[in-house]
């Protein structure tokens, strides 16, 4: 083998590992990119709180930390001055705008009223500081504790019921 084709194999070599440490540093770049948008997932759960009517139940079901800054029942808001922290797996609490002090009270505000469903949204941020909106919803409506010692399970109480529900999370830069 003359000086030449040994100088042009290793060329040829060299360029080959060249191009896999292109193509490898390139995998990389997309597999860190993945990494990260998984380590910033954002996920907020909208529950009810079992017997309690004026209250909802904001739990972080994500991976970083959350912000609430405000929320927003059917185009009415209310903010937070600071805002809330909700760190992972933890949950905070929002007071919903019922003008009712009592069981009763809200008994007649159900029947009386045309409304019962409605609109939430939630103005988060996360560690980061990107920001992210919640929508969800809940209703409230009549619910009936049964007799189960009869086989005829017979109303014996009618009580008020909050259900709720979240739609999505998605990244959004709200202004408030």
């Amino acid at each position: 083998m003359t000086e030449n084709t040994y100088n042009f194999a290793n060329l040829v070599i060299t360029g080959i590992i060249g191009l896999f440490a292109v193509i490898f540093g390139f995998l990389q770049i997309l597999i860190n990119y993945k990494l990260k948008k998984i380590q910033e997932y954002i996920a907020l759960s909208i529950e009810p709180i079992p017997n309690v009517i004026n209250r909802l139940k904001l739990v972080n079901t994500g991976k970083v930390n959350l912000y609430i800054h405000a929320f927003e029942i059917n185009g009415k808001v209310e903010k937070f001055e600071p805002e809330r922290l909700i760190p992972l797996n933890s949950f905070y609490w929002i007071y919903l705008p019922l003008n009712a002090n009592s069981e009763e009270d809200i008994s007649k505000l159900i029947s009386e009223s045309k409304e019962k469903f409605f609109q939430l949204k939630i103005y988060l941020a996360n560690q980061f500081g990107h920001k992210y909106i919640t929508e969800g919803s809940y209703e409230i409506s009549e619910g009936k504790i049964f007799d189960l010692t009869t086989t005829a399970h017979i109303p014996i109480k009618s009580i008020p019921m909050i259900n709720a529900w979240t739609n999505k999370t998605k990244k959004f830069k709200w202004k408030l």
